[in-house]
């Protein structure tokens, strides 16, 4: 069964051909990776699946349903959750207000109950925290949870993001390099992380991953971009043998 599919997506943005003719099929349950050197469109690709990019042509579809073009919090409405490449956390809420944030898409009430925290936005906001102590404590983030964000060690703020995105349950979670800017320690924690999120809460990942001893280790399939386009796919053994992979990363001789 089919989680995603991106079809003959082609992206210009100010004259530059960004991405051209892009495929990806990604299957239920399964962690597929998403490598290429730097520049081959591996994150203006996920930004067109998560609407934050409107392509010139070509489809994206969720589970059969076509969301191509809709408004990112539609998409995220849908089912699917991103963790960025950068830091995207909010820096001066505590950890569990960024974590309960993951949860918006699951909330229902008026715009006044929500200024006034009263009836039922009281109610769903409780409700919600309880949706997300499992989160927290999976991702061993009890002792921080009343602390500013913005106030923790680089790796700790990672996990945060993490568990944000975990907390909206998509069925597509998009991981845009977890494991960049960590130390080796802090690395192998989010790749241990990722490995429980997939077996416990979400089955479906998307891992764009420049450390490919990360992508090897975890990914059941991999596709490989270069010049904006997919040059290959296949599972890693496939991967690490293909001709095009090597002469994409490595050069021609």
């Amino acid at each position: 069964m089919e989680a995603l599919r991106v079809s003959n997506l082609s992206l210009n943005l100010s004259g530059i051909q960004i991405l051209s003719q892009a495929r990806l099929v990604v299957e239920k349950g399964v962690i597929h990776g998403l490598i290429g050197p730097n520049g081959a469109g591996k994150t203006s690709l996920m930004n067109c699946v998560t609407g934050y990019y409107k392509p010139n042509a070509g489809s994206v579809t969720l589970a059969g349903a076509p969301i191509t073009n809709l408004k990112p919090h539609k998409i995220a409405k849908l089912g699917i959750s991103r963790m960025f490449q950068h830091i995207e956390i909010v820096q001066e809420l505590s950890v569990k207000d960024n974590i309960l944030l993951g949860r918006h898409t699951h909330m229902n009430y008026n715009p006044l109950h929500a200024v006034l925290l009263y009836g039922k936005a009281r109610a769903e906001e409780l409700r919600n925290e309880v949706e997300i102590e499992d989160v927290i404590s999976f991702l061993q983030l009890e002792e921080f949870q009343g602390r500013i964000a913005g106030s923790l060690p680089y790796g700790t703020q990672k996990r945060v993001e993490l568990a944000r995105a975990i907390a909206a349950m998509p069925q597509v979670l998009i991981l845009d390099e977890p494991t960049s800017g960590m130390n080796q320690r802090e690395k192998e924690e989010i790749v241990e992380a990722v490995l429980r999120v997939h077996k416990s809460f979400i089955p479906t990942i998307v891992l764009i991953e420049h450390d490919m001893r990360v992508v090897m280790q975890i990914s059941e399939r991999i596709s490989v971009m270069n010049y904006g386009t997919m040059i290959a796919e296949g599972d890693p053994q496939d991967i690490q043998r293909n001709e095009l992979v090597l002469e994409a990363y490595l050069g021609r001789d």
